[in-house]
């Protein structure tokens, strides 16, 4: 999982990670509180993302994010090649 892989998956980059705003995000399924619409990574030191709120949702490849966002919108995450 690279940069430009969440480049072509819409993500914004930020200081400390990328976000990811969609109206598609289910309110009931997002754990992220007070950000129901916005998918956030923080960047780890070993070249992974995390969540912003799930520490234990480490990422490192493109098909864990691809899941990730299935899980939480019912949608697939779309690619710009």
């Amino acid at each position: 999982l690279t940069e430009s892989w969440l480049d072509r998956m819409g993500f914004k980059k930020f200081s400390i990670g990328y976000d990811l705003i969609t109206s598609k995000i289910d309110e009931n399924k997002n754990p992220v509180r007070g950000s129901n619409k916005r998918l956030t990574l923080l960047k780890l030191e070993n070249t992974g993302y995390r969540m912003r709120t799930w520490k234990n949702c480490e990422l490192f490849y493109v098909h864990q994010l691809q899941n990730l966002y299935y899980c939480l919108t019912g949608s697939e995450l779309e690619v710009v090649w």
